[in-house]
């Protein structure tokens, strides 16, 4: 975070230490003033390369038939990318952007709300862990190759790599 000063010059004001993590948080008290926050992604240093070839990173460990880490991780960030409200859950509406991008069937509300009522939900919205489950079901109905065709939909590549776009949630509190 940079902060204005006299004459128009920026200094850095806060910086967060970097983290080999999809989510990072910062808590400041800002004085009155003009600030300029920077987000940055560790996805551009590590130095991508985009010729990789391969069969990609297995999305379920083939002998326990039990999703990778990696594969929860990346279902867990695209569930962020979706939340376009920043609720923690997703709308029927979200959940109907997310379906579009694949290709597959808008559901009902009512079967929307099923499934949600399925991993304990009692509002209107899937949550993270309801949202994963309903991938999870997905890749068990589907075919390996299906699935990795529907991540490079949502922005992936076979080797779980964000490669269109990173979600930056910023939220301002003030007393």
């Amino acid at each position: 975070m940079l902060k204005s000063g006299s004459g128009g010059n920026w200094t850095i004001y806060a910086v967060k230490d970097g983290c080999l993590d999809r989510q990072a948080e910062i808590e400041l008290d800002l004085e009155p003033g003009s600030y300029v926050i920077v987000p940055r992604t560790s996805g551009c240093p590590m130095a991508y390369d985009t010729k990789t070839t391969g069969s990609g990173v297995k999305l379920v460990d083939g002998e326990h038939n039990i999703p990778t880490p990696m594969f929860i991780s990346t279902l867990k960030d695209l569930f962020r990318k979706y939340d376009l409200r920043v609720s923690q859950g997703l709308s029927h509406i979200e959940f109907g952007a997310m379906l579009k991008d694949i290709d597959q069937p808008e559901i009902s509300k009512d079967e929307f709300l099923q499934y949600a009522h399925r991993f304990g939900r009692e509002d209107d919205e899937l949550d993270k862990e309801a949202f994963v489950g309903w991938v999870l079901d997905q890749t068990k109905k589907n075919d390996e190759e299906t699935m990795y065709q529907w991540l490079e939909k949502w922005g992936y590549d076979r080797n779980l790599y964000s490669f269109r776009e990173r979600v930056f949630v910023l939220t301002v509190h003030s007393e």
